[in-house]
């Protein structure tokens, strides 16, 4: 199976709220703020339950405010999704990697 740096990953494109350069995560913060009552499309692959407050929540909590949103959560076991979101957000049983190199 690939790592994610096996397929390229390209670390200075990453964004959190604890990164060095306080700029990006302004920048983020404000792209998203421009997304509210947008049509906008969250992919979640592969993400666990290690580390939620870093991606799950936010993309659910992303999701559930903004009225346009739909979520796909793709994961071969924690592909399951909140009562909340109802049909804003669908889950898909799958392997991430092998899932979007289908598509």
């Amino acid at each position: 199976m690939n790592t994610i740096d096996e397929i390229g990953f390209d670390n200075d494109r990453v964004v959190s709220p604890n990164d060095e350069n306080d700029d990006k995560w302004d920048a983020y913060n404000q792209w998203l703020g421009r997304t509210l009552n947008r049509k906008l499309c969250i992919l979640e692959l592969g993400v666990g339950l290690k580390y939620p407050t870093v991606v799950r929540w936010p993309f659910e909590k992303i999701a559930f405010v903004n009225n346009k949103a739909v979520m796909y959560r793709v994961h071969k076991s924690l592909y399951q999704t909140t009562d909340e979101l109802g049909e804003k957000c669908i889950g898909i049983k799958a392997d991430p990697l092998e899932y979007m190199s289908q598509m």
